[in-house]
């Protein structure tokens, strides 16, 4: 009697984590092509921001940027950083305006942060918008204001570097008040942007100059 008890709880016990599983996986088919447009239409809106003389968007480096891995890892600081796509911007003649690299650094103090760099021809940044962030409101999430980000703006001396006490050099960036963390995270994705984008055009024959 004890054991059919037994056989009879294990198999209910089953059903239920068999039907909970099922709405799981249902859950997460019918929502994940919704979350997927929505961070397509979150990307495209910034690829407009940060590279605002570009009408037009084409995939680019598509090889490189799977392979992207080696090369950050090579840096010796870069290693938690990815590189998720690089795009080419063309103005309304169909010249190249600059190129959008995005990437995502893991080491912010609320996980992961990503971000959408516009680089100019020359490969000045021209803009830079904030994709992923879950840290801490009136700190980390102070990445996301111009009076943090628009410190890259114009910036040509990569690579960059945070700092504390002051910026007095070109490529110093001021770090976020009690943010360090996040600052640091932020500023090695537009490290490993820049690199990308420098060593992508370089072995293309593109323009790297700086």
């Amino acid at each position: 009697m004890m054991k059919n008890h037994m056989i009879k709880d294990a198999l209910t016990l089953f059903v239920i984590t068999l039907i909970a599983g099922l709405a799981l996986g249902a859950v997460n088919y019918i929502t994940k092509e919704p979350i997927a447009q929505a961070k397509e239409k979150a990307r495209n809106e910034a690829y407009v921001k940060v590279l605002p003389e570009a009408v037009s968007f084409t995939d680019s480096f598509d090889d490189k940027v799977k392979d992207s891995a080696a090369l950050l890892h090579a840096s010796g600081d870069l290693e938690n950083v990815t590189i998720d796509a690089c795009v080419t911007g063309l103005d309304a003649a169909g010249n190249v305006a600059g190129y959008i690299v995005s990437a995502t650094c893991s080491e912010s103090y609320g996980g992961d942060i990503g971000i959408a760099v516009g680089f100019k021809a020359d490969l000045s940044i021209s803009s830079i918008e904030v994709l992923t962030i879950n840290d801490t409101p009136g700190l980390g999430m102070k990445a996301k204001e111009e009076g943090f980000r628009g410190q890259y703006s114009g910036a040509l001396s990569y690579p960059y570097t945070i700092t504390t006490s002051g910026k007095s050099a070109a490529g110093e960036i001021d770090a976020i008040s009690s943010a360090t963390i996040t600052s640091k995270a932020f500023n090695k994705a537009v490290n490993a942007s820049a690199l990308f984008i420098r060593n992508a055009l370089s072995t293309e024959g593109g323009n790297a100059d700086e």
